[in-house]
């Protein structure tokens, strides 16, 4: 029997095929819906994905789903499994001891510290039947199949029929470059930038240079309302990032001193940033950028703070740093050998102490094969010497954090998610006071 073809792997996607034990590259997901039965989900899951055809080239859409990675003479290839098999990555978990959100947060923790099989297509969907009231689903697939813009709407497309507009999700874009900044700003600038960012001092602090063990754990916040948010962001002449990135600064801010440590001035973080121009049909790919933004944590009153974010989130908003930031990228996992190619961007993650990302979703009412979605969260992982991860997504009207931490940085990652809630209540207290 012949093999199946080999395809190319782009570089944008071979650049996150750099596992270790310490930080498997997997995006981890949780839906919370009402009660659900695993062959109803299935049915879903195989008409709205598993079928779905390309009307542009006739192939399955996500196509990515059957093909499993092939390394051979130094570079990536997909390669259709010629043993696929559904349920080696749909299946149901019977544990009677996970009976609610803390104990899928600890199964969690167990399952992210876990590797995909390599022999497969590198993803998997855990089905519980059965969490406290109603039902839920762990999902795990690796960062080379997509970025979050490309496979969170893989997973809204399991929603039944929304009705208004498209999910805002689907919006959210960079706006198109004009050819002469793309072709000539962005390269004459590249060296100074990445030279600058290569002397960075890495941050400093017990969230970040101790090693790390491997073992994750999760955490999330309650469901914060969008009208509250957006209340909060009209008062503040802000926008919703603002407000949440914030409330980010001041978590950091807060758990540093609950642990009795010196809050440093500021704190760096990578956050993805989506280069898919307006209207781009998204496709499952990466086709997105890293950029590296220093959150103060100084001053000490949350006010102040929250301003000094925003003054910082408009200079990043202006800045070209994606674009050069996607390039370097796309060249060294092209060029440069896989170790040296992992070295490099290693050199730029460990001056970081978290990657952080928000995604905002379909503000509607969701339901699945006709059962109610409760709530959504999901968490990018984390590479080299970054021990913890801060994902925000909006949906369905409200604000929910998840955040990961490997044990040995962050083994408490409920008690950042309650900084994060203090320090939104705080502003919110200032700013919206009758």
């Amino acid at each position: 029997m012949k093999n199946p073809e080999l395809v190319h792997m782009r570089g944008e996607d071979g650049v996150w095929l750099q596992d270790t034990p310490d930080n498997p590259m997997i995006i981890n997901a949780v839906l919370l819906f009402d009660r659900l039965r695993l062959a109803d989900f299935m049915e879903v899951w195989d008409k709205n994905v598993m079928q779905v055809t390309d009307q542009a080239t006739g192939q399955m859409q996500y196509h990515r789903f059957k093909k499993r990675v092939v390394y051979q003479q130094g570079r990536f290839y997909w390669q259709e499994d010629p043993c696929f098999e559904i349920n080696n990555h749909i299946f149901a978990v019977e544990d009677p001891e996970i009976r609610n959100e803390d104990d899928l947060a600890l199964y969690l923790g167990r399952e992210a510290s876990k590797l995909l099989p390599k022999e497969r297509p590198l993803w998997q969907l855990h089905f519980f039947e059965k969490i406290g009231d109603g039902s839920a689903l762990v999902v795990r697939i690796h960062h080379c199949m997509g970025d979050g813009v490309a496979l969170i709407p893989i997973l809204f497309s399991l929603i039944d029929e929304v009705s208004g507009s498209p999910s805002d999700l689907e919006k959210v874009s960079k706006p198109q470059i004009p050819v002469w900044i793309r072709f000539g700003i962005v390269p004459l600038t590249a060296i100074p930038v990445l030279l600058r960012r290569l002397c960075w001092i890495p941050d400093r602090s017990i969230l970040h240079g101790p090693k790390m063990n491997g073992e994750k754990r999760f955490g999330w916040t309650a469901p914060i309302s969008m009208i509250d948010v957006k209340a909060l962001k009209n008062a503040m002449g802000a926008t919703v990032n603002d407000v949440l990135m914030a409330c980010v600064a001041g978590a950091f801010s807060r758990y540093l001193q609950l642990k009795g440590q010196t809050v440093p001035t500021k704190v760096r973080t990578s956050m993805p940033v989506n280069l898919r121009t307006t209207g781009e049909q998204i496709r499952m790919e990466n086709q997105f950028s890293i950029a590296f933004l220093e959150l103060p944590l100084h001053p000490a009153d949350p006010i102040a703070r929250a301003k000094k974010v925003k003054q910082g989130l408009d200079r990043f908003k202006r800045s070209l740093q994606p674009f050069i930031m996607l390039k370097a990228a796309a060249i060294v996992s092209n060029i440069l050998p896989t170790n040296i190619a992992r070295f490099v961007l290693n050199l730029f993650a460990n001056k970081t102490t978290a990657v952080t990302t928000n995604v905002p979703g379909p503000q509607e009412d969701l339901h699945l094969a006709g059962q109610r979605v409760r709530s959504m969260m999901f968490w990018v992982p984390t590479r080299a010497r970054i021990g913890m991860g801060i994902s925000i997504l909006s949906m369905s009207g409200a604000v929910r954090v998840g955040i990961m931490g490997d044990t040995a940085i962050l083994a408490d990652p409920e008690a950042f998610a309650n900084g994060f809630i203090a320090e939104f209540e705080h502003l919110r207290a200032h700013y919206l006071k009758k």
